[in-house]
């Protein structure tokens, strides 16, 4: 790979860090050198050929106390991302949304690197809120994404890693009469939390017959998941595997 790489900035979590993903594996095949900014939870990302970099960052809310912190942990962020911005000089900054995503976003633009955000959402997130008063574009999954200003939207979808697009291209099985219904949830963002809390209860709701034929694997967040398989538990399914991502 030649040339100058691209700076992708993005959250630990799975809703921000597979379209991250995706997006590396495509600069990949066309030889583009890709670095990930993100924090301590980067190091589940595994692609080969990128560079994982981590960035310090913070949240803000709950109280004084932890807008505090939060503001002290990105500005922390942004001293390492405007290092990493020095050092690698980049071609372009794209950002995914998720907190650890703004020191690098804003560094971009303090260094007068070109910056893109991405909002997999149909509502853009809060962290993206803050990015996107600096990206020139703002690519979206969804015609009409609310809180982007007018002209700067760019409809481009949510990448999807290669081994989803490979399973989407299989033929459909349906299951045999008395064998396993197979179910897969998946959920990044906050929607993560939210099916943690509506599936299990729909769960419930249906035939104890049909529920002990079902093969349930399913993400959730780190401080979701305990509960999330307790309430699973409770729901007398076949199989049950749910992880956090």
């Amino acid at each position: 790979m030649t040339g100058p790489p691209v700076l992708l900035a993005a959250g630990g979590t799975g809703g921000h860090r597979f379209p991250a993903e995706a997006l590396a594996r495509a600069l990949a095949v066309r030889g583009v050198p890709a670095i990930l900014a993100t924090d301590a939870r980067g190091d589940r990302f595994a692609v080969d050929g990128v560079t994982v970099a981590r960035v310090r960052a913070g949240t803000l809310g709950g109280g004084l106390a932890g807008t505090a912190r939060g503001a002290l942990g990105l500005g922390l962020g942004l001293v390492d991302a405007l290092r990493l911005i020095r050092r690698t000089r980049p071609a372009a900054v794209v950002g995914f949304g998720g907190y650890p995503s703004v020191p690098t976003v804003v560094a971009a633009a303090f260094s007068r690197v070109p910056v893109v955000v991405h909002e997999q959402n149909a509502v853009l997130g809060r962290a993206n809120r803050l990015c996107a008063r600096v990206a020139a574009r703002v690519a979206t999954s969804f015609p009409d994404t609310l809180g982007v200003a007018a002209g700067a939207a760019r409809l481009t979808g949510n990448p999807v890693r290669p081994a989803i697009v490979a399973a989407a291209a299989g033929a459909y099985e349906p299951p045999a009469a008395d064998g396993p219904v197979r179910l897969v949830v998946l959920g990044g963002s906050q929607g993560a939390r939210v099916f943690s809390e509506i599936v299990p209860a729909a769960l419930i709701a249906l035939p104890a017959q049909l529920r002990s034929r079902i093969a349930l694997a399913q993400q959730a967040r780190p401080e979701d998941l305990e509960r999330a398989r307790v309430a699973l538990g409770a729901a007398g399914l076949g199989q049950v595997e749910i992880a956090s991502f």
